[in-house]
């Protein structure tokens, strides 16, 4: 987050936005008039610009405000849905009313302050982590606590502190509304001719080894400010730090027909499952192989990704395929390819895994085709947030980069709802 822009500032500045006025958001907010101006000008000056013009009582969008109203009103909406009932301290209020008001009270310490807490899971770990006293941080929690009136953590034996489901809720949008703030900076310096701003990828093993990579490289040729943080998971953990603010997006194999409210889908190419040895292998020379010659050979088999080990059992046996020596299940993708690197092993693996590794020519395709379905590979995110400049430019580097064979790039079908 740009240092001096708290949630309550931007929540303010989006209320304005949002509700046409300051006075307008002053009624929302349930604050004075010269509060809401004070924290939108300060969130006007922490961003090093107008959005809102206020001569002669008109109310007007600045050039710079037009460009950010998107991402204003996603923040609003993260605050909570303050247009029925007005939040009060003696109010008798549901979670989307107590959500406005532990974010409403966020200065940007404290947010940080509690973000940490949850990662650290400890009091002494977060003390050590913001280099400030113990005290501190429990007074910290026990303020916000207090404000909802419900636990954010479960305290465990050794201090240990696990998060409750609500508090997860709360955290998680806390967290996201953080990063909002910061795609908004990073907005503002776009429009000074600066691309700045802060990407966070998730990798699912089809694309962490190569494609992601190569991506990023062209990206950060281009625009060397813009720092990008990778993390490689299975799906339902790319997921969960999806939904929480950890990630921006997620790359990678992706099901058009899932229903998960909330989430957005770019897809990019369709992938295909081949199988994959050295370039050194006995069958790596062969024109043709049977079903025999493939079972004669031990298997790496992964077990997180989408070819795991059941559906990887099934779709040999669909091809006739028998292996003969036991397999080696391996969670790595990185020691998978030193795997069939330094052995005469076999793996199935999605085309666009080794891309690197088979450019090359340490390890290559065998001429066997299995039975399997391709599958669409792309960008999921959150649906109701706008893109980030960082994220636009990532998704037009993957659109636009190379591709192994030109068939590998699937249709334009532009974005998908998947609710």
């Amino acid at each position: 987050m740009k240092r001096g822009i708290s949630p309550r500032m931007a929540i303010a500045a989006a209320t304005v936005v949002s509700r046409g006025s300051i006075s307008a958001a002053a009624r929302a907010l349930c604050i004075s008039q010269s509060s809401a101006s004070r924290m939108l000008g300060e969130f006007e000056k922490a961003l090093g610009t107008g959005i809102v013009e206020r001569a002669d009582n008109r109310f007007q969008l600045t050039a710079a405000g037009v460009v950010l109203a998107p991402r204003l009103a996603y923040i609003a909406t993260l605050a909570g849905d303050v247009a029925e009932a007005p939040v009060r301290a003696d109010s008798h209020q549901g979670d989307g009313h107590l959500m406005f008001r532990f974010l409403f009270a966020l200065t940007e310490s404290r947010c940080n302050q509690l973000l940490v807490l949850q990662e650290t899971r400890s009091i002494g770990s977060a003390s050590l982590a913001l280099q400030i006293s113990a005290d501190a941080v429990r007074k910290v929690l026990r303020d916000s606590e207090a404000r909802l009136s419900f636990p954010l953590f479960e305290r465990r034996e050794g201090g240990r502190l696990v998060t409750t489901a609500r508090g997860q809720t709360m955290l998680s949008r806390a967290r996201v509304l953080r990063r909002e703030v910061a795609h908004a900076a990073a907005d503002v310096s776009a429009l000074r001719g600066s691309t700045r701003g802060v990407l966070a990828v998730g990798c699912l093993p089809s694309v962490a080894a190569s494609l992601v990579p190569a991506a990023v490289n062209t990206l950060l040729a281009e625009h060397p400010l813009i720092e990008v943080r990778l993390a490689e998971g299975t799906y339902d953990e790319l997921l969960l730090n999806l939904q929480s603010g950890h990630l921006d997006l997620i790359a990678g194999g992706i099901n058009p027909a899932a229903s998960i409210s909330g989430l957005l889908l770019d897809a990019l190419y369709v992938d295909r499952l081949r199988v994959f040895a050295r370039s050194s292998h006995p069958l790596a020379s062969r024109k043709k192989l049977s079903r025999s010659d493939l079972s004669g050979f031990r298997w790496v088999v992964p077990t997180r990704g989408p070819i795991t080990e059941p559906v990887l059992e099934a779709l040999l046996a669909k091809a006739g395929i028998y292996p003969k020596a036991p397999r080696i299940e391996c969670a790595s993708v990185a020691a998978v390819s030193g795997l069939l690197l330094s052995g005469d092993l076999l793996a199935a693996a999605a085309a666009s895994q080794f891309r690197s590794e088979v450019g090359g020519g340490q390890l290559t395709e065998l001429p066997f085709d299995l039975p399997s379905e391709p599958w669409v590979c792309g960008l999921i995110r959150r649906n109701s947030a706008p893109p980030s400049v960082a994220m636009t430019l990532f998704r037009n580097v993957l659109r636009e980069g190379p591709w192994k064979e030109p068939g590998d790039r699937g249709p334009e079908v532009g974005f998908d709802y998947l609710d």
